[in-house]
């Protein structure tokens, strides 16, 4: 946090060149995971060829290894992969996160002591890549910091604590001054107080600030506080006062209420009303499709254009527990579009989002934007609502909020919490039995219990696949969920690619930008022989959420399709990548072994082998595995096994 340092046992502090300060901040980032070589080149050495680059990383790692670590052992390699070992260094960031955890229950003390300015704070341009995944990290980090450290205020407010309350509001405030909802929690603060003089020191601040930086006035509900100053009479504040009310989540039992409210422009600069309103339709119909959510209609929210409406007033009235607020701008021959999340009932901004545009904007550039938004905005929704829900014991939850911790419980792809979904589901089922996306998820559960080895009775797991998929499209004919799971099953259990396609048609006519649709739908299209086009469709996965948490599941898709194509180097580094995610399915480690030995890298093909083999991870046969591929041609699947026998396979 703040600016870069490096120190070593003694606490000697150890200057090294810029790109390896960038090095040893990117894998310090990762938090233990490994990133491949040739990934870490094209971040730091963009500019480079691959053998410059390559020989730039040996240099660097040559340095930590010689002036950094005193010769210890804290960067690992594993052929094309390096990591920190996360157990022999300290990174303050690692600290911080565990204090930002739910469970913490840490102090506003010990996490402004950690959080000491921005995460690498004056850190030097490096490449597009590595200060895009810079920027994001920082602006993740100070979200989740300010998102805790309001709620430690909220608590103190309860408990009549408003000293306590100011001065968390105030360190709030220094850490980022831009953002009007902090503001007004200080000046609301001092109006608790009695301190009127300075609730409007901090509004003037606050109105000039706003100006100067972003060239907008305060909203309504900032005005309001002013109104407030200067007609209430100052309270009396005791600590016997009554308690005061901090708003709380909106009790809805069902999904999640969002609005999309109309695209805002300057008055500068009006934009033909056909374009800002396209795009709000697009999101609001992007958004639809997803069953996580309610999406209020666009006649509903056609009404709300008013820039300094009050999110409060606007969720009331719609019912709404999210707002999405967008606001759209030229600059020179360049259209740019921010959009932000915001809780309705606190107005607090979680999530903002920035995309950049030709002017003459075409439908690509459209779809492009929209898709790539909705794919943001979905994980943001659903991080925020599980916060919200994973402090409640499991017999107040209601039937939405089971659903949504069963579903985090199955991307964990461990058998522990698959059996905890299990439980979850089967009493949504039962208190709930109109309920689609519980049989979509539970169809998904079975299908990855049979896919990973877990299930004692694989045929008897894959028939309650298809049925609870089945189920779900009969209740709910239009489920994301439940045409993706029924299309990757007819696809990798029955070999019936011709149906599995047009299951993938009908998922992507529901919801045309959702990356795991098009993730899903690379596999079937590679196991029919259709290597082209099933890379394009996990690039297509891959470029509307690049960040995704299923990363593992689309690299393997990546992988298998490169693989089909016979760019055997491309898959290999695909299934290496997808190996080093947490999301990787059981079957990447044999894609990534075979592709490997096709390319001639066979020492690393057998230590992939060797470590899917000695975890227990995957320790079936060459016969088992090509037994049951789902390769249409038999030839593929004969080749398939070849180049598991040279990685090292057993027979």
């Amino acid at each position: 946090m703040g600016a870069f340092a490096l120190r070593t046992g003694g606490g000697r502090p150890v200057a090294v060149p810029a790109k390896t300060q960038a090095l040893l901040a990117l894998l310090a980032l990762r938090e233990g995971r490994p990133l491949k070589r040739d990934v870490v080149g094209e971040w730091l050495w963009p500019d480079r060829e691959e053998a410059q680059s390559r020989q730039s990383l040996r240099q660097a790692l040559f340095v930590v290894r010689r002036d950094g670590f005193d010769g210890q052992p804290v960067i690992q390699s594993r052929g094309n992969m390096i990591s920190l070992q996360p157990d022999a260094i300290v990174c303050d960031l690692h600290g911080l996160r565990g204090l930002l955890s739910p469970d913490a229950g840490a102090s506003w003390q010990s996490i402004t002591g950690l959080y000491t300015g921005p995460l690498l704070d004056g850190f030097p341009p490096v490449s597009p890549a590595f200060d895009d995944f810079l920027a994001g990290m920082r602006q993740a980090l100070e979200g989740d910091v300010l998102g805790v450290l309001g709620r430690i205020a909220d608590d103190a407010a309860n408990i009549q604590d408003l000293e306590q309350y100011i001065i968390i509001a105030e360190r709030m405030l220094g850490i980022d001054p831009l953002r009007e909802d902090t503001h007004r929690r200080l000046i609301q603060g001092y109006i608790w107080a009695g301190r009127r003089t300075d609730a409007m020191r901090v509004f003037q601040d606050a109105k000039a600030l706003l100006r100067r930086e972003m060239d907008v006035a305060p909203s309504r509900e900032t005005e309001a506080l002013l109104a407030r100053i200067r007609d209430e009479p100052a309270p009396a504040v005791t600590r016997s006062a009554e308690r005061i009310t901090v708003p709380a989540a909106v009790g809805f039992s069902g999904p999640p209420r969002i609005a999309v409210l109309p695209l805002r422009t300057s008055e500068e600069q009006k934009l033909g009303s056909h374009l800002t309103d396209g795009i709000t339709a697009d999101i609001i119909t992007q958004l639809a499709g997803l069953r996580e959510l309610t999406v209020i209609s666009h006649g509903s929210t056609y009404g709300f254009r008013d820039p300094y409406a009050d999110p409060r007033e606007i969720g009331q009235k719609l019912n709404a527990r999210y707002l999405v607020i967008g606001r759209i701008r030229r600059g020179g021959d360049k259209l740019r579009l921010t959009t932000e999340l915001t809780v309705a009932e606190s107005g607090d901004v979680i999530f903002s989002h920035t995309d950049e545009a030709a002017e003459a904007l075409s439908f690509e550039d459209q779809d492009r934007i929209v898709g790539q938004l909705v794919n943001k905005l979905m994980p943001q929704v659903r991080e925020t609502e599980l916060r919200r829900i994973r402090g409640k014991r499991p017999n107040v939850l209601s039937v939405y909020e089971k659903v949504l911790l069963s579903r985090e419980k199955i991307l964990l792809l461990d058998r522990p919490a698959l059996i905890e979904a299990k439980t979850l589901l089967d009493e949504v089922i039962l208190e709930d039995p109109g309920y689609g996306e519980a049989y979509a998820l539970s169809a998904e559960w079975h299908s990855t219990m049979a896919g990973e080895g877990w299930s004692p009775d694989r045929v008897g797991a894959i028939a309650a696949a298809e049925r609870l998929a089945g189920t779900a499209l009969s209740v709910d004919n239009c489920n994301l969920r439940a045409l993706v799971s029924q299309g990757h099953q007819k696809s990798l259990y029955y070999r019936d690619h011709d149906a599995a396609q047009r299951m993938f048609r009908q998922a992507l006519d529901v919801a045309p930008s959702s990356a795991h649709a098009w993730a899903m739908s690379t596999y079937c299209f590679a196991f029919a022989g259709e290597a082209e086009e099933a890379v394009r469709r996990a690039k297509r996965a891959l470029e509307l959420s690049p960040y995704d948490r299923d990363a593992g599941k689309f690299l393997n898709g990546l992988c298998v399709a490169h693989y089909t194509a016979g760019d055997y180097e491309s898959a290999a580094d695909c299934g290496l990548r997808a190996l080093s995610e947490a999301s990787s399915w059981r079957g990447t480690g044999a894609y990534t072994a075979a592709s490997l030995a096709a390319a001639g890298r066979v020492r690393e093909a057998r230590d992939v082998v060797e470590e899917t083999r000695r975890t227990g991870r995957d320790r079936r046969s060459v016969h088992a595995i090509v037994a049951n591929h789902p390769y249409r041609d038999q030839s593929r699947r004969i080749l398939y096994g070849a180049h598991l026998s040279a990685a090292g396979v057993p027979d």
